[in-house]
């Protein structure tokens, strides 16, 4: 089940230099759950890998997201969200934009 939720998206481009951070807030927001898998690596550590998150922002367009590599989501209810944007994944829809997160979590070693 998807979480409807009112949050606040920054938006970040690979050189924050030249383009600063976007914010946008209080953003009607649709959040798929994450799903989740880990592998130990050769060098012993475990790595958490994140399947894509599905997100749709409603009122988002995709010249909002062109050329931004990274979405951070904020909210009271669902705390904090982030991930690299999957750029070529953004999907048109009725409202707004759907689009992919990515994430990969480099956790402790593996004992």
């Amino acid at each position: 089940m998807n979480l409807q939720m009112i949050g606040d998206l920054t938006l970040r481009w690979p050189d924050t230099l030249q383009m600063p951070d976007r914010f946008f807030a209080n953003q009607m927001l649709e959040v798929e759950p994450e799903a989740r898998s880990g592998r130990i690596g050769l060098d012993g550590r475990l790595y958490v890998s994140n399947s894509p998150r599905k997100v749709i922002w409603y009122g988002g367009t995709p010249e909002l997201l062109r050329n931004v590599a990274h979405v951070r989501i904020s909210s009271g209810l669902a705390g904090i969200i982030e991930g690299a944007l999957r750029a070529d994944e953004l999907l048109r829809i009725n409202g707004g934009i759907a689009f992919e997160l990515k994430a990969t979590i480099q956790s402790g070693e593996h004992s």
